[in-house]
């Protein structure tokens, strides 16, 4: 009698995928991916199923047992005449209704299998990959070329990066999103079983371009003490305003700020305002406190706390409001223009601003005033090395001895 047992492989990335190992009369056994997957700690090796932890677990130890079940009537059915590894490839697509295996030839098909099936990814995982998509479109439709996943090759990948950085004119770190996108749905695959070409999977292909440096706008503590000075010629910038300082307080990504509300803010038994924030990239809890008094008065007060906006209309008006308290030192960098495409500009430094530095202001600030580890777990960096990148710093070993220091 057949029988059907399910282990994961783990890998560097945050989900491992399940396989089954299948016994088939005259003992032998056939490993293959069942295109699910499950994070390693969320797996009960002795169960073979995922911890009932999760609401998306159910739905996965779901599908689980009903493969399980479909493979063993097929199995068991006289009519399925020679076993083979491809025949059960097919039937564990057809317990999914998913396309088959040969349809899916290019990277397209298999991405919005790959997303259906998946629906524990983050939002802005699944923006990503839709964005990548959106981008090969176009790509396509201006060069005739297609990514079939066995027919990737390097020119290939060239070619599609010199086109992003000339013709989409599109930044360093899209660029380089997009390709890590690539290299990761090869990845997955080949997982699955699906033919790729094994040399892509380990293509690496410089993204980088040292003539469009990031802008890396940070605003000072006299810059700080102007805004908080001003006094906006609307109210719409009288809003983007209190966004503004509240972001330069809580050091967090402009989509996670825009989420706060009066409900995640709190006060201990020592009297020190807290806000809570759910990082949505990580999914990490982090808690930060807020000693400015001014700010702690507007995100204590639901009449003073700002009314949602959208990130659009954020970063226009704070470049208004930054114009309008005198932030304007001569900056020089990169903004978009009408089609989306980065130009270099010198001008007025509040050209520059955008959400993204209120985080980079704020872990530039307290940088070597805070040990790095307390200030990465807030701002949601995961290595030092991509943290003071970011910052535009560089490991100063003396400065850690005395921070190390300072606390014997």
């Amino acid at each position: 009698m057949s029988t059907i047992s399910y282990r994961i492989r783990k890998s560097k990335s945050e989900f491992s995928t399940i396989y089954l190992n299948l016994r088939v009369p005259g003992g032998k056994v056939v490993e293959l991916s069942t295109t699910l997957s499950v994070m390693p700690e969320q797996w009960s090796a002795s169960k073979q199923l995922a911890k009932n932890t999760l609401a998306e677990n159910k739905k996965l130890n779901s599908n689980l047992i009903n493969l399980r079940k479909h493979l063993m009537a097929r199995l068991n059915d006289p009519s399925s005449g020679l076993i083979t590894s491809k025949k059960i490839k097919q039937w564990i697509f057809d317990c999914f209704n998913r396309i088959s295996e040969e349809i899916i030839n290019d990277i397209y098909s298999f991405t919005y299998q790959f997303l259906e099936l998946s629906p524990e990814l983050k939002p802005n995982t699944v923006k990503g990959y839709k964005n990548l998509l959106a981008t090969l479109k176009q790509f396509e439709k201006s060069t005739g070329i297609k990514f079939y996943l066995e027919e990737i090759t390097r020119t290939d990948l060239e070619k599609l990066i010199n086109w992003m950085k000339k013709e989409k004119r599109l930044s360093q770190s899209t660029i380089s999103s997009h390709f890590k996108n690539i290299k990761s749905l090869l990845n997955k695959a080949h997982q699955s079983g699906i033919k790729i070409n094994q040399l892509a999977r380990d293509l690496k292909v410089a993204t980088k371009d040292s003539s469009q440096e990031e802008n890396k706008v940070i605003l000072s503590p006299h810059d700080y003490k102007k805004l908080k000075e001003l006094s906006p010629s609307n109210k719409m910038l009288e809003n983007a305003l209190k966004w503004l300082l509240i972001g330069l307080n809580i050091g967090q990504r402009g989509g996670d700020l825009l989420k706060f509300t009066p409900n995640d803010v709190r006060i201990n038994n020592k009297g020190l305002v807290l806000v809570d924030v759910l990082q949505q990239k990580t999914g990490n809890y982090v808690t930060i406190p807020v000693k400015d008094s001014f700010i702690s008065k507007i995100i204590c007060d639901s009449k003073l706390f700002p009314h949602s906006i959208s990130i659009q209309k954020l970063n226009t008006y704070i470049k208004l409001v930054c114009k309008e308290a005198g932030i304007n030192e001569i900056f020089e960098g990169y903004i978009r223009d009408s089609k989306n495409r980065k130009t270099f500009h010198k001008g007025p430094k509040y050209h520059f601003v955008t959400s993204h530095c209120m985080r980079r202001s704020f872990a530039t600030h307290y940088y070597s005033k805070i040990p790095t580890p307390v200030i990465m777990n807030v701002t949601g960096h995961r290595r030092e090395s991509t943290f003071l990148t970011y910052i535009n710093k560089h490991q100063n070993k003396d400065d850690n001895a005395e921070l190390f220091a300072s606390y014997m």
